[in-house]
Parts: structure tokens; C-alpha cells; sequence
């Protein structure tokens, strides 16, 4: 199993009672605890894995992340993330 996919495994058992609210652990101060932060989190990490297949360097992986999630928290984390897969 990919890592990536723990992670949607992971959100989906979050997202299997249908909660009401949830709380992110990296938010920008003023955003809703509305749970479709489940679904935005399952389409980042998809993103990840689709880029990470087709960028040449980290710096374009993480570039071509920003530009499809320009208002995410913690770009230090992607930054580690696409790190990872360099090479």
C-alpha cells in the first residue's frame, strides 16, 4: 500500500460517521471546521501523486502545487513531501 493511499484510508474513516465539524490540524485562522476539509485534503494528496509523476525537479512539483492550492497551510511540510521524492 502507498503511503498516499493510508492517508485516504485514514480521511475516510474520519469521514464515515459524517461528522458535522471538523478541525484541521494546519489551518488558516478563520476558516470553517466544515467537513468537505475531508475531501480537499483526499484531492491534495491526489494532486501530490499526480504531479510527483510528471515534474522534473522538486521545484516544479512544489511550484505546480502551489499553484493548484495557493491558500493551503504549511508549505514548509510540501516542500519536505516533494523532497521525498526527489529522484
Amino acid at each position: 500500500m502507498r503511503r498516499s493511499d493510508a492517508w485516504i484510508a485514514a480521511l475516510d474513516k474520519v469521514e464515515s460517521p459524517k461528522p458535522r465539524t471538523v478541525i484541521a490540524g494546519h489551518k488558516r485562522p478563520g476558516n470553517e471546521d466544515h467537513p468537505r476539509i475531508i475531501e480537499d485534503t483526499r484531492q491534495y494528496i491526489r494532486d501530490f501523486d499526480r504531479l510527483v509523476r510528471t515534474a522534473t525537479t522538486v521545484r516544479e512539483l512544489h511550484v505546480q502545487m502551489l499553484h493548484l492550492h495557493p491558500l493551503r497551510m504549511n508549505v514548509n511540510a510540501l516542500w519536505t513531501s516533494a523532497l521525498a521524492f526527489e529522484g
